[in-house]
């Protein structure tokens, strides 16, 4: 979806999202911060894809003293609960025309759709896609399914320290679970667990897990989360990182 932030913040002020200068970036965060988008429009005369804001008003500025005109144009706060909903509104869009199991969805405004089965039914031709590159990632497949905090982040951490460079510093890692599923307490056994110790753990989460839902994701915190520079109070009031 091109430019999807910037276009869904045009659309929401009644602008032409083709036409309109408006950056969507959060200016209290100082000048440094990074735009989350740029309207086509700032794009034709200069202004990158992702720029810092300053880099961005720089461009802008360049653009007013080549050409001697005024560019008036917006900044608008991120607001990601409503990219969310439009994008899960235009992901039903989709569904109309071609199955979920066809769709994969990269991101809020990314998805790949194969058209292999729809070509003739629709009597067209897929359009070329092109290819976007690869992430660093690997998979963990623990032995048997688990909920286990400890066994999931021991697999995790070991799997983390024989894939990455650790001349590297890394400040995000992002985990995606798949085959998720409700155990409903039944569950494999196995001769060398602990099955004491992980109820234990089983009912600690739980009973965090109901403190979170009624009173919020920062009514329970480690130690660390309090020092200066830590970042998940903050962020557990965001989505995605950004304000929602």
């Amino acid at each position: 979806m091109k430019s999807f932030y910037a276009s869904v913040e045009c659309v929401a002020r009644g602008m032409n999202p083709l036409r309109a200068n408006l950056l969507v970036a959060d200016s209290s965060r100082s000048d440094q911060t990074i735009c989350l988008a740029v309207s086509p429009a700032l794009k034709a005369i200069g202004v990158p894809g992702r720029p810092r804001l300053f880099e961005a008003k720089q461009a802008i500025k360049k653009y007013e003293n080549t050409h001697n005109t005024r560019i008036e144009y917006e900044i608008a706060v991120p607001r990601m609960a409503m990219y969310e909903q439009v994008s899960a509104t235009i992901y039903s869009v989709y569904l109309r025309y071609v199955d979920s199991e066809d769709i994969h969805v990269y991101s809020i405004d990314e998805c790949f759709i194969d058209c292999t089965p729809y070509l003739h039914l629709y009597e067209t031709e897929a359009r070329a896609i092109n290819e976007h590159p690869a992430h660093s990632n690997g998979t963990v497949r623990p032995d048997e399914a688990t909920n286990s905090t400890e066994i999931i982040t021991d697999r995790l951490t070991t799997d983390f320290d024989k894939k990455t460079d650790h001349r590297l510093l890394y400040r995000r890692l992002g985990v995606c679970a798949c085959e998720v599923y409700s155990d409903n307490g039944i569950y494999q056994l196995n001769l060398f667990a602990d099955y004491n110790k992980i109820d234990k753990e089983r009912r600690l989460q739980c009973a965090m897990q109901e403190v979170r839902t009624k009173y919020g994701a920062n009514a329970i915190l480690r130690g660390i989360n309090f020092l200066e520079d830590a970042t998940t109070r903050e962020r557990n009031m965001q989505i995605g990182g950004h304000r929602a």
